[in-house]
């Protein structure tokens, strides 16, 4: 199965769902949502769901590109990123400078994700990944 993809400038609100065995070739193995770096209002926020299993190159369990992020009472588990940010992988740069979008992440799980937990956006993996 593929990840899902959305580019937009709307916000997205994934609740009680859950994301298993899906993978992409690029980024967001189960969820990749993409804007563009100069909109602002796009957002995503991920409240009591599982992420498990999924794999791509950047994002196992989901990528988001350039909106705000919020996850909450969540688990990413067993998600495998080729690169990095094997749980969630959180990009703000574009063009040679950061957009200003925040992450936030509270009361959730991460285990046995492959490439890393989660990318910041500023070449930072936390628990391990690389970057090409």
């Amino acid at each position: 199965m593929a990840g899902r993809f959305c580019s937009s400038t709307a916000p997205w609100l994934i609740a009680n769902s859950t994301f298993a065995g899906n993978s992409a070739p690029n980024g967001g193995g189960a969820v990749y949502y993409y804007q563009h770096y100069y909109n602002t209002g796009g957002s995503v926020t991920v409240l009591t769901s599982t992420f498990s299993g999924n794999s791509s190159w950047y994002g196992g369990g989901i990528q988001v590109r350039h909106a705000n992020l919020v996850v909450q009472h969540s688990v990413f588990a067993t998600n495998t990123a080729q690169y990095t940010g094997g749980g969630i992988y959180f990009d703000t740069y574009q063009s040679g400078s950061f957009s200003a979008r925040q992450m936030t992440v509270d009361n959730s799980t991460f285990v046995g994700n492959v490439g890393g937990t989660v990318y910041d956006g500023y070449m930072t993996a936390v628990g391990g990944g690389r970057h090409p």
